[in-house]
């Protein structure tokens, strides 16, 4: 790519030369200064002909400086820092990368405007809890992760993620139903974590044990006190179902058609509720898909 652009910048130089040869540099001052401001320049050999190609020229060398730059300038969708990051599933490995980006947090405990992942990889078990303020299912989980975290905080690290701005989170009509969310740790604005962590549904919780691994992503119910127990003692998460977020919308669609209580998850636990009573419903009873 650098020999490329080399081989261009060199070809647009000397047409420039070619161009400009001509040119009898008869109007300028010693040591290169200007014209005198109001002097006309007159250049008996610059034809109409050879000042247009100059300014096309001169044009294009402009845009070809703006597609180059461009070009090597990092995609804020792309990861952090230009890195492209594919999207990760169950037992997967945290790549270094993803450990590093820089998230944006509301009522840290320490009042920091900026997390990384990078910052709890000591836990034992760090939990990321996907949400949005018009979910139900959301905010009521969001309660238990709170008293969760309180309750096993030097082994775990439970991080709230919403895509919503933070005016959002903190607007009055939200924030009157559900006061605690005024203090809220919370990364919000997202745009990373989302991407890399595929779901079509909220509430949505990611696993990842003590070496970075993708243990499980699941519905908000098999979050507790004896899920979380056994997941930083034993490393064990077969009591957890895997939430399937790898269906697409017409899957869905079809599978709600014959069963409406279909529980987006790959296996069901007998005794548990209904997985369906945490999706939102929208217009003709469609689910909403985040």
């Amino acid at each position: 790519m650098r020999c490329v652009c080399k081989c261009r910048r060199a070809f647009w130089s000397k047409q420039v030369t070619a161009l400009l040869k001509p040119l009898k540099m008869t109007h300028f001052y010693k040591g290169g200064s200007e014209l005198p401001i109001g002097t006309q320049c007159s250049c008996p050999q610059l034809t109409k002909s050879n000042c247009l190609k100059l300014t096309i020229l001169i044009w294009g060398i402009e845009m070809f400086s703006m597609f180059s730059l461009s070009a090597q300038a990092p995609r804020k969708n792309s990861g952090a820092d230009g890195l492209l990051i594919k999207s990760l599933k169950v037992g997967d490995t945290i790549p270094e990368e993803l450990w590093n980006i820089s998230l944006e947090v509301a009522n840290h405990p320490v009042a920091r405007t900026y997390i990384s992942l990078q910052d709890y990889r000591g836990k034992k078990l760090i939990i990321l809890d996907f949400w949005a303020t018009w979910c139900a299912g959301c905010i009521s989980s969001l309660k238990e992760s709170i008293a969760l975290q309180k309750q096993f905080k030097e082994d775990i690290a439970i991080i709230p993620v919403t895509r919503e701005p933070l005016a959002k989170i903190t607007a009055k009509n939200v924030v009157s139903r559900n006061s605690f969310l005024a203090s809220a740790f919370t990364v919000f604005n997202d745009s990373i974590l989302t991407k890399i962590f595929r779901h079509q549904t909220v509430p949505h919780l990611v696993w990842i044990d003590r070496n970075g691994i993708v243990q499980r992503t699941s519905l908000p119910m098999f979050l507790n006190q004896k899920t979380v127990s056994k997941a930083i003692k034993y490393g064990i998460y077969d009591s957890i179902p895997t939430k399937d977020e790898y269906l697409d919308r017409a899957d869905i669609m079809h599978r709600l058609s014959v069963n409406a209580n279909f529980p987006f998850v790959s296996n069901k636990l007998e005794g548990t509720r209904r997985e369906s009573n945490f999706f939102a419903k929208g217009r003709n009873n469609d689910p909403l898909l985040y």
